[in-house]
């Protein structure tokens, strides 16, 4: 199991059980703990595909040049990053920590079994920028996109099944990160993810005129110069008239 060396013995043990119920290849992941802890309206965690090359201004909590030098040495694998301090005697902290590294696990599957799932992300960002104004619904609405929606269901099955985790779910539904154990059904089929990114930019399609007309370019052909096929399902949509 592959994980900074200076990771704390509590956070490797959250790692691993994420791991195993995601039932993945701990040999396909890499673990780094950053210096700092979590702050609210800031990413908590971040992942990153394999082969990418991380640099500071991107690296989100991956600033630090040992940090990026640890990033670019396991670059081979799905990294998952994650502060490094926690405060393990907080049962509901360790739930928020479990449900994070099982969240970006599964950023880690889908990109592994449907790479071109996060080619259309950046255009979905910018579409519910369109939709909605302030930062609240924003945010609520990324949550509902597909892959960020599957990413927390594998989270919240994952804690609210587990023997420790699923008392601290209460809490977390109550509070600021109630995206992470929201649903009650797990994820669905990670080769379906730009399907249904298509579909969902679709029930935006005023919002998606919107960005068309910022690029120039018709939609469907904007996504399809991202996603080879995107813009033959854009318009198979756009066809449909089911009353």
């Amino acid at each position: 199991m592959s994980h900074s060396p200076d990771a704390e013995d509590f956070i490797v043990a959250q790692w691993e059980a994420a791991l195993n119920d995601a039932r993945v290849s701990p040999a396909d992941y890499h673990l780094i703990t950053c210096p700092g802890a979590p702050v609210p309206d800031h990413a908590p965690a971040v992942s990153f595909r394999r082969g990418h090359v991380v640099d500071g201004s991107e690296g989100g909590i991956v600033v630090t040049a040992d940090k990026l030098l640890e990033a670019e040495q396991y670059a081979q694998l799905n990294r998952v990053a994650t502060f490094e301090d926690w405060d393990e005697d907080d049962p509901v902290a360790m739930a928020f920590l479990a449900g994070l590294l099982r969240h970006e696990i599964e950023h880690g599957i889908q990109r592994d079994k449907c790479p071109n799932s996060f080619e259309l992300y950046d255009l979905t960002e910018a579409v519910i920028r369109h939709a909605v104004q302030d930062t609240h619904n924003w945010r609520e609405l990324i949550n509902t996109q597909p892959i960020e929606w599957d990413a927390n269901a594998a989270a919240s099955m994952y804690l609210r099944h587990h023997t420790v985790h699923q008392a601290a779910v209460p809490d977390l539904l109550a509070g600021p990160h109630t995206f992470l154990v929201r649903s009650e059904l797990g994820p669905g089929d990670p080769q379906k993810l730009v399907a249904r990114t298509v579909g969902y930019l679709y029930s935006l399609r005023d919002a998606c005129l919107k960005q068309e007309a910022r690029q120039s370019v018709t939609f469907d052909v904007l996504i399809e110069g991202m996603v080879p096929g995107a813009g033959a399902l854009w318009r198979e949509l756009d066809a449909a008239r089911l009353c």
